[in-house]
């Protein structure tokens, strides 16, 4: 990675770069081994070298583009070509939703037809998202709350329905 300011090798972990896909509508012939520079560190140091002419064209992403870089620079290296091209970065914003923990009440109940008095286990993840191991006894039923299809057994004398959201 090269950083934007050399002094700050030392704290090459805490820099944060932003993602950017350069795309050329056209190019002439000698656009083709450019350096690519930011207006953070004042088109300094590049942030990407050897970049193509057929990558510029096709789109070329670069992840370490410096934090609150707002033009990104094209220069070719190696021609008598003197030109650069400015280009404006337009940002655009991710956001990522979590959609909400759906929780809904169960009852669990046991009949493995005998009568008898075993104890069947089950488990299921609450609405906190812990998981619980409990039993239900048979011949009898338990109402919990849970999220939705996380109400689980191995034993076939557990039967579970759905009743509804939790209240």
């Amino acid at each position: 990675m090269v950083l934007p300011n050399k002094d700050l090798w030392w704290y090459k972990d805490k820099i944060i770069n932003m993602t950017v896909t350069i795309t050329l509508t056209t190019a002439g012939r000698d656009v083709n081994n450019c350096s690519l520079y930011s207006n953070v560190d004042g088109y300094v140091t590049p942030f990407a070298t050897g970049v193509t002419r057929a990558q510029l064209l096709g789109g070329y992403t670069s992840t370490v583009v410096p934090n609150g870089t707002s033009t990104i620079r094209v220069k070719p290296i190696g021609t008598t070509c003197t030109n650069s091209l400015d280009i404006t970065v337009i940002t655009t914003t991710t956001t990522t939703t979590t959609a909400p923990i759906e929780c809904y009440g169960y009852e669990v109940c046991a009949d493995d037809g005998t009568g008898d008095r075993d104890a069947y286990p089950f488990t299921y993840t609450n609405c906190n998202g812990n998981v619980i191991t409990s039993s239900v006894v048979n011949t009898q039923c338990r109402e919990i709350c849970a999220q939705r299809d996380s109400v689980d057994s191995s034993s076939g004398a557990i039967y579970i329905t759905e009743v509804g959201p939790c209240l």
